[in-house]
């Protein structure tokens, strides 16, 4: 346990615990209000493709406009099955769905 200003003076050495694989409790006056713990190993290893296959069907008219969803959006700009007809979503400035 640390308190919130003794963690902000020694976040190097917080940084080293962490890694280390130390579970840092933080507190204010005493009284806990977060932990700092690290995060689970990444798997280098690329999953096999198909790992699903069978377990689901994707249904014949996925990604094709839904009329009682968009009845909830009478005033959206974009026409109905924008996104299905090839265009891209766009967020930041990183493409996403192409």
């Amino acid at each position: 346990m640390m308190e919130l200003d003794d963690a902000a003076r020694r976040f190097a050495e917080l940084t080293a615990l962490i890694r280390a694989g130390k579970v840092i409790t933080l507190c204010d006056v005493d009284r806990p209000v977060a932990e700092i713990r690290p995060l689970p190993p990444r798997s280098v290893e690329r999953r096999a493709f198909g790992l699903a296959r069978g377990v689901f069907t994707v249904p014949e008219d996925f990604g094709k406009p839904d009329p009682e969803i968009e009845a909830m959006f009478p005033h959206s700009p974009n026409p109905a099955g924008a996104l299905s007809s090839g265009a891209c979503l766009v967020r930041s400035s990183r493409r996403t769905g192409c």
